[in-house]
């Protein structure tokens, strides 16, 4: 197993991935969407995604 930091090439299956299983869990609500649609902008107020 190796942990990475988020990086752009990631956004398409990391945007996958969440929106599966809020989905499967949840109701996407346009919150949702707007934040994993925008992620970017989270990482940069400090925020940090890592992928195993």
């Amino acid at each position: 197993m190796q942990v990475v930091p988020y990086a752009d090439k990631y956004k398409k299956d990391f945007v996958k991935m969440n929106t599966e299983w809020i989905s499967k869990m949840f109701v996407m609500e346009p919150e949702d969407f707007k934040v994993l649609n925008n992620i970017e902008a989270k990482i940069a107020d400090g925020g940090q995604i890592f992928l195993l």
